[in-house]
């Protein structure tokens, strides 16, 4: 864990009776609590160490502390109130993870009277290809490495106008959302630190730089993102490969077809049909 709840109230009524190097080393052992997600190994040589135990006097506090604040159980030091923090986040975690893997969030379906976004509305998620917080990496789903891209277009004859492409914006937070919660992330936090990153980098290079986040399949994706936008390494898109290129050629020359509308030439690339 990275942070935990604290309340005030709570702690301040719990320790107002304890000294100052008391309360600093019950502080400790909590933030070592939360941080391994674990009790406390009952060494108290190690645990000394951890919470920086010097002298006498803060070395007597350590055990006392324990005692009036923790459980010996099966040689390790438990604290119920953390104990209870610990699993809330770990089941969060795991379903944050679970919905990443299965692209999201459950859709909502629309009703009758409800319009269709062809765009990226805000709720809705893309899969993430990003890896759970100590989880093994799975394989790429994109394993030729070739740019993922998505048309816009409308069935052949309606006359209907394709919608147009998501923004860049609406980019971020389709692709970014689920890559930063399949990593553990609460919702509400990584809408922040997308919406921060928004704030000292151009959209496009954040959208490339969560692009190559998924490609590059990162252990540690806010770490990763950090990294890349600080130093500008994002790399540039890749052009669509031949077979990209026919594939959309072949679906516009058929929606013209459909409308009756001018044959359009579209640049294919150099096809080599010599024999060796």
């Amino acid at each position: 864990m990275n942070y935990y709840s604290h309340n005030i109230g709570d702690y301040a009524q719990a320790t107002m009776h304890l000294s100052l190097v008391e309360d600093a080393i019950y502080s400790r052992l909590l933030r070592r609590y939360y941080a391994e997600e674990q009790p406390i190994k009952d060494d108290m040589q190690q645990v000394c160490r951890w919470v920086g135990a010097r002298t006498e006097e803060e070395r007597a506090a350590v055990p006392m502390i324990l005692q009036e604040f923790f459980e010996l159980v099966d040689g390790a030091w438990r604290n119920k109130r953390a104990d209870s923090e610990i699993a809330a986040y770990q089941q969060k975690a795991k379903t944050n993870r679970d919905n990443g893997k299965a692209g999201g969030r459950p859709k909502k379906k629309p009703n009758e009277t409800q319009s269709v976004s062809g765009g990226f509305p805000e709720g809705t998620q893309t899969e993430s290809t990003g890896n759970p917080v100590g989880g093994q990496q799975e394989p790429s789903r994109n394993p030729n490495q070739e740019p993922i891209t998505k048309r816009y277009s409308v069935p052949n004859g309606t006359g209907g106008t394709p919608p147009e492409p998501p923004s860049a914006v609406d980019q971020i937070f389709a692709l970014g959302l689920p890559l930063l919660i399949a990593a553990g992330q609460p919702e509400k936090q990584a809408r922040s630190m997308l919406g921060m990153f928004r704030k000292s980098h151009q959209d496009e290079d954040i959208v490339r730089a969560i692009q190559q986040c998924v490609d590059d399949q990162a252990i540690e994706p806010v770490g990763y993102l950090q990294r890349v936008l600080r130093s500008g390494a994002a790399r540039p898109p890749r052009q669509p490969s031949a077979a990209q290129r026919r594939a959309s050629w072949n679906e516009e020359m058929g929606a013209s077809l459909a409308q009756g509308a001018p044959r359009t030439e579209i640049d294919m690339g150099i096809i080599d049909v010599t024999t060796h």
